[in-house]
């Protein structure tokens, strides 16, 4: 099955606090199976956080 990826810019002036990626797998039927919301400055934290310590 292919991925489907579904992106809804934010409008201007959208608190970036709440700003979210939603990650969701299904099974062959197309049902979800496992869901997990991730917050994007916390992933931008995550993945820089290595970069700040050189």
């Amino acid at each position: 099955m292919d991925p489907l990826i579904q992106t809804y810019p934010p409008t201007p002036g959208t608190d970036l606090n709440n700003l979210a990626v939603e990650f969701v797998i299904c099974d062959e039927t197309g049902r979800p199976r496992r869901k997990q919301i991730f917050g994007v400055l916390q992933l931008l934290r995550s993945k820089l956080a290595p970069l700040r310590m050189q």
